[in-house]
């Protein structure tokens, strides 16, 4: 896809994406040291208060800096405005690492213009560690640019999932056949699974249930860093479920899970 949005602009855009995350950090931080407490959504993930106030706290940021554009956020919802630009926004992608005190989790925020991810960020907080991609610049952690690996054969694969006993449950034949046929496989998951994708540190990362707000920042930081992005069947690049690999491990892994 070519984007509509002046590369200059997307740079500028990806710096307030950058600066949002950061205004995130700064809030969720104190309150991931402090081991707060939870409520269960309907769906019965978790949230806190920290998700509820970093989001705040990015959306009125980016509305002051980009009135014209929509929002849609994991705990707010959606602010409609532009029907071609709309922020993304997941404050807390992993909160249930965020509530075990566990670092893995981060801050989601993309921007998509007429629903194609052109830019993304993944900010692990208790990391340290911030990756960036826009379209046609690439993709980079903290400043430096990542790619993903060159591994040719799933007998070398690192693979990584959310929730282990859902993927069993949701194709108990294909996780089996993943087992066996990859080197390793470990569940750390959530945007930390993409970031290490992206990075290097592991080749194929797949969640069975998503959400747009799990993976439209993700979906960019994959591509730009040379990886392939889709869902299971291959047919869209965003859906409910999803297969992010360095892309020569790819038609082998949606082969096996479908």
């Amino acid at each position: 896809m070519e984007s509509k949005q002046d590369p200059r602009e997307i740079q500028d855009l990806l710096r307030l994406a950058k600066q949002a995350s950061k205004l995130a950090g700064g809030i969720i931080m104190p309150l991931f040291e402090e081991s707060i407490s939870f409520t269960l959504k309907k769906d019965q993930t978790p949230v806190t208060i920290a998700d509820q106030k970093a989001e705040e706290a990015i959306s009125e940021f980016l509305q002051r800096e980009t009135p014209d554009y929509s929002i849609l956020g994991e705990e707010l919802g959606e602010v409609a405005r532009s029907n071609s630009h709309k922020w993304i926004i997941d404050p807390i992608d992993g909160t249930q690492s965020f509530v075990q005190n566990i670092p893995l989790f981060g801050t989601l925020i993309s921007l998509e213009i007429d629903d194609y991810p052109v830019l993304g960020i993944i900010a692990c907080h208790a990391l340290g560690e911030t990756v960036s991609a826009a379209l046609g610049f690439g993709t980079s952690l903290n400043g430096k640019p990542v790619s993903v690996t060159n591994k040719h054969n799933l007998k070398d694969a690192i693979t990584l999932t959310t929730d282990p006993q859902s993927l069993y449950n949701r194709t108990p034949k294909g996780f089996t056949s993943i087992l066996k046929e990859v080197k390793q496989f470990r569940s750390w998951g959530d945007c930390y699974g993409y970031l290490a994708v992206a990075c290097g540190r592991a080749d194929i990362m797949i969640d069975d249930i998503i959400n747009r707000w799990d993976i439209s920042a993700p979906s960019i930081i994959i591509t730009e860093a040379g990886g392939k992005f889709s869902t299971w069947n291959q047919e869209h690049l965003i859906g409910t479920d999803t297969i992010a690999t360095n892309g020569y491990l790819h038609e082998q892994v949606c082969s096996i899970l479908n």
